[in-house]
């Protein structure tokens, strides 16, 4: 399991399942349970004392607290894609013994809804109510809406894409947790599924937004930044370009592991890189967004007669804002 901690954020480190180096000096790789001693040693461990089983290529959790000495790191448990997901209590792991037991959480502290995303320092969570966007201040327990004018067909940080859908929200949480890059998800106009559940007694039907192949209107995104902690907050800032298909460089979805697929928030929480896709798959804008006033610049356009191809964050782009700099997977000759 890699490491990858932010320059300008101490010691919270963010955890990947991709191997690559740590620092000048250490590299990390993920090794499958039955291979790696420490995980095996590890692990039961961590599952007896948080009461749930856990497996060791897929932690319940994207962001780490590291002590200073590197001895111990903290975790938290709690919500869905972009964060944490499990019970929703901090844990601490001594990395000499490999043991774990629950953090000293002292004062008030609640505990994230269920389907939330845990912010990187642990401190809120946010979720979805009633087609808008919620979070949740764990140190004091309260919930502050967001957005208002989300509605059926039209909500925040909706996780659909009619052949895979979730309660949890896809977000993606700034490295410093004050702000939340999202989109509102538009599904008016588009197709339905419909499920019949048999069971004893009358049947249930379930009926959501489904885009089906040769659709004329598909799923939209309009992407936004929303601002958690300020002093205006809680703001919405609306990106000024057209929607964009809900399509991702890894597939007919916009929601992957980390939170948005294919956004890359600067350290400072100041900008995002962005991807857009259109709906074969055959062009790809890479593009940057203001945070604060929701101006986009796209840098440069990427297309292919086929499909332009998996270029996901992880591994084949970044953007480097110290030298002003992208690196970018392309097939493109020369």
């Amino acid at each position: 399991m890699e490491t990858s901690c932010h320059a300008n954020s101490s010691h919270i480190c963010t955890a990947v399942s991709r191997a690559g180096w740590i620092n000048s000096s250490r590299y990390a790789s993920p090794v499958p349970d039955d291979l790696n001693p420490r995980h095996s040693a590890s692990h039961p461990r961590r599952s007896a004392a948080s009461g749930q089983s856990i497996d060791g290529v897929d932690l319940p959790f994207q962001t780490f607290t590291l002590s200073p000495d590197t001895r111990e790191l903290t975790v938290a448990l709690g919500g869905g894609p972009g964060g944490a997901r499990g019970s929703g209590r901090s844990w601490t792991c001594d990395l000499i013994a490999y043991s774990c037991s629950a953090a000293d959480t002292t004062g008030t502290r609640s505990d994230p809804p269920p389907n939330s995303v845990l912010s990187p320092d642990g401190t809120k969570a946010a979720f979805i109510r009633d087609y808008n966007l919620w979070v949740r201040n764990l140190t004091i327990g309260e919930d502050v809406q967001l957005t208002t004018d989300g509605v059926e067909d039209f909500g925040y940080a909706t996780n659909n894409a009619g052949w895979v859908k979730r309660d949890a929200p896809v977000v993606s949480w700034s490295p410093d947790s004050r702000k939340i890059a999202t989109f509102q998800h538009d599904g008016r106009g588009v197709s339905h599924m419909y499920l019949v559940r048999t069971k004893v007694g009358e049947p249930e039907l379930e009926a959501w937004r489904y885009p089906l192949p040769g659709d004329s209107v598909i799923f939209r995104i309009h992407r936004v930044v929303i601002e958690v902690e300020g002093p205006n907050a809680p703001r919405v800032v609306r990106l000024q370009m057209p929607p964009d298909a809900h399509r991702s460089m890894v597939s007919d979805h916009v929601a992957c592991r980390v939170g948005l697929c294919d956004l890359l928030w600067y350290p400072d929480g100041s900008a995002l890189a962005f991807v857009s896709s259109s709906r074969d798959h055959k062009q790809a804008w890479v593009r940057v967004a203001d945070a604060n006033t929701g101006s986009v610049r796209t840098l440069f356009e990427e297309s292919s007669k086929t499909q332009v191809g998996d270029a996901s964050a992880t591994e084949n782009w970044r953007v480097m804002p110290e030298s002003n700099e992208l690196i970018w997977w392309s097939e493109r000759d020369n």
